[in-house]
């Protein structure tokens, strides 16, 4: 590739630039709206609804809604979009988020491209805020986000953030151009890598984007000129990992700690959705239509990563003089096929990597190469103008309509059309082009967004969001007014589309059933309440009433009411309450501690003791012995028969939970839902060691004489 001397930043450049970033993100909120029929609603559905949930809450350390109590931030983290976007809703600041995050990788890949078109190409490359523009707009609305940003797969993309920002500081660097405005937009991309759970894809976009990186940033030449060239890369990722630092490492802290479900050592090897190669011949088209991949279309979003036509135009890369792209690209694709085909030995050695064997779905590691892709090929396709020089108003007149006329277009149309334009340019290649580059890309530009338009799931209301989940809080308070508090939970028989196993949660109500990362207690006890394995990969939980399991689980977890629909399970009807019969409590004392082996002895014991548990725990809480966190003392005194609990106030004043007690001793309390490590609790001044009861269940020891015990679920 072409060398450029590093220079001092351009200050009509960054104006350029600054104006980029400014036009790119009027016009995205407009494509939304104009062409893909957005009116203000959620811009997503799925995953879309339970980071709305989150938000709501106001991201919290702790959501006691669903399943028992779930860790948020801790697993979910904060991004900044999201904390920036929260005072002014929960669907403000997702929308927020999405369009933030296309506003980065637009910006960031159009200047990763212009740049490497100045390397690709015999001379730099000028720049003009329109093309910037359109193509920003282009490659925010690339076929494979459409998917992941309408499944509400955020995290899955700020996590190649970890590439595409560093690739754009890179690209200006070995251009010659040190640039303060993409610097800016790679940071606040990367606070939104390393502040969110994009874990799975910041570990693909270093195994199979770092050599990428190497090799556009490798440079011959003296150790000053290769620092001046790493340089503003190295310093935007330092500062975006110190920046960072709290919020990565309380994510980190849970990951490998002992709440988390998915630990490497778990699982041995994949077990959701291995990778076909129908799946990957179907991912050579924009549309996963054309060739379809023979799996039901719901597997759709995680088996196709839309290369399409862009593939054709690496043909005019020059690979001769960048063999090192050459030789990364090909890493970034093959071994992606190959592990996520399961084709041993690179399956089985890739799954003995940390924490890789407890990612779903290998295919994610073709992402990066997948959002790359269009990046190199809008430059190589940049870097072949022939200099002559044109209107700007014959170059880009073209575009006002040529986005109306195919974005609608039908699948195989747009196919057909997109795969014969960048075969005309190929074969065009090394002749005067009959059509401007920048025009090309464009065309090209405007038939992904309509691959980009065909993945879209339909939008969520508010509606659908928050007046009908609020409609339905209102009529299970008003059959069962003690559903008011977070600690006392229901058993819903229904649900609203938006929200599924979660709707409990989205109505304001608590539950045992629902959808995200439970904790590993809650999950291990669940699985032997119900006679199954424990599947560290499990994301849903939805109990029968009618099971050994829901007995077991809601007598400790104080399910206090089943609501079923009154009519033919509309969930918008009146509603019928069934009482499953009586429960430990919100919190209760036990009159002993007694030991049990491990998690296995503890099923066996609660298992027995099913059908008189809401008694029998008031005599004894079970802990397990084996489980590391556990130092509670190996008796207690007999008093502790006579301890009892007054009164439970949950999240009402902050994120705690308060009760108020009498107790003759020191005796252990047990609060109805999940445990965490990173509880805290006290009495009065007096710190107080949080441990799980039951396996899974918060308790603490409570000194004789206390009257209130809080207990502290931030972090």
């Amino acid at each position: 590739m072409a060398e450029r001397a590093p220079l001092m930043p351009s200050w009509a450049e960054e104006r350029r630039d600054l104006a980029i970033v400014a036009l790119t993100s009027v016009l995205i909120p407009l494509v939304w709206i104009a062409l893909l029929g957005w009116r203000g609603a959620l811009l997503g559905a799925h995953d879309s609804a339970l980071y709305f949930l989150l938000l709501r809450e106001g991201l919290p350390a702790f959501s006691p809604r669903m399943l028992g109590g779930i860790a948020a931030t801790g697993v979910y983290g904060a991004a900044p979009s999201l904390v920036l976007g929260a005072p002014l809703g929960a669907i403000f600041a997702f929308n927020f988020a999405v369009l933030s995050t296309q506003v980065c990788h637009g910006v960031l890949a159009a200047s990763a491209s212009l740049d490497l078109a100045s390397l690709f190409g015999e001379r730099p490359r000028a720049r003009s805020i329109v093309l910037g523009t359109v193509l920003a707009v282009v490659f925010a609305f690339t076929p494979v986000l459409g998917w992941r940003l309408s499944y509400g797969h955020l995290n899955l993309v700020w996590g190649t953030f970890v590439l595409t920002a560093p690739l754009a500081c890179l690209a200006a660097a070995r251009a010659g151009r040190a640039r303060v405005t993409v610097s800016v937009v790679a940071l606040f991309a990367l606070l939104h890598a390393f502040q969110s759970h994009g874990f799975q894809t910041i570990l693909y976009a270093a195994l199979f984007g770092g050599p990428i990186l190497a090799a556009i940033g490798w440079r011959a030449g003296s150790t000053r000129d290769a620092l001046r060239v790493l340089g503003i890369p190295a310093l935007v990722v330092a500062l975006a990992l110190g920046i960072a630092a709290p919020k990565l490492w309380a994510m980190l802290s849970y990951a490998i700690g002992p709440d988390a479900t998915r630990t490497a050592g778990d699982v041995r090897g994949f077990s959701y959705l291995t990778a076909t190669p129908r799946d990957w011949v179907s991912s050579l088209a924009w549309s996963p239509r054309v060739v379809g991949s023979g799996r039901p279309e719901a597997f759709d979003h995680e088996t196709h990563y839309a290369l399409g036509p862009m593939l054709l135009l690496l043909a005019l890369v020059p690979f001769r003089r960048a063999r090192g792209l050459a030789m990364s690209l090909a890493w970034a694709f093959v071994v992606p096929v190959l592990i996520s085909s399961n084709v041993p030995p690179f399956s089985t050695l890739f799954v003995r990597l940390p924490f890789v064997a407890a990612f779903r779905v290998p295919a994610r590691a073709m992402l990066p190469f997948a959002l790359v892709l269009p990046v190199v090929a809008v430059a190589a396709l940049l870097s072949r103008e022939d200099g002559r020089a044109r209107s700007r108003l014959a170059r880009f007149a073209p575009l006002v309509l040529v986005p109306l006329l195919l974005v609608p277009a039908p699948p195989l149309v747009r196919e057909v059309c997109a795969w014969s334009i960048a075969a005309l340019v190929v074969l065009a290649a090394y002749k005067p082009m009959p059509l401007d580059p920048a025009v090309v890309a464009a065309l090209l530009g405007a038939l992904s967004l309509s691959a980009f338009r065909e993945r879209l799931l339909p939008f969520l209301s508010a509606d659908a969001l928050i007046r009908e989940p609020e409609a339905l809080g209102r009529a299970a308070r008003a059959r069962v007014p003690e559903l008011a508090s977070p600690l006392e939970r229901v058993s819903l028989q229904l649900s609203l589309p938006a929200f599924g196993p979660n709707t409990a949660a989205a109505s304001g109500l608590s539950s045992i059933d629902g959808y995200g990362y439970p904790t590993r207690r809650y999950l291990q006890l669940a699985a032997l309440t119900s006679g199954q394995p424990f599947d560290p990969l499990q994301t849903i939980m939805v109990f029968d009433p009618r099971t050994h399991a829901f007995r077991v689980m809601g007598q400790l977890y104080n399910v206090r009411a089943i609501l079923v629909p009154a009519g033919a399970g509309d969930p918008r009807g009146p509603l019928v309450d069934i009482r499953p019969g009586p429960t430990a409590g919100a919190a209760w004392f036990s009159g002993r501690l007694e030991p049990v082996a491990n998690f296995a002895e503890l099923g066996s014991v609660l298992n027995a003791n099913a059908p008189v548990l809401a008694s029998k725990a008031h005599e004894v809480a079970w802990i397990v012995a084996d489980d590391p966190v556990v130092h509670a003392p190996a008796t207690v005194a007999a008093e502790c028969h006579g301890a009892r609990v007054e009164r439970v106030e949950a999240f009402s004043r902050d994120r705690s939970v308060h009760v108020q007690v009498a107790t003759p001793a020191d005796c252990p309390l047990t609060i109805a839902m999940n445990y965490l490590a990173t509880f805290r609790a006290r009495a009065g001044d007096r710190a107080l060691e949080v441990f799980p009861s039951y396996g899974a269940l918060t308790a603490v020891i409570v000194p004789a004489g206390a009257r209130e015990i809080v207990v502290d679920t931030s972090p």
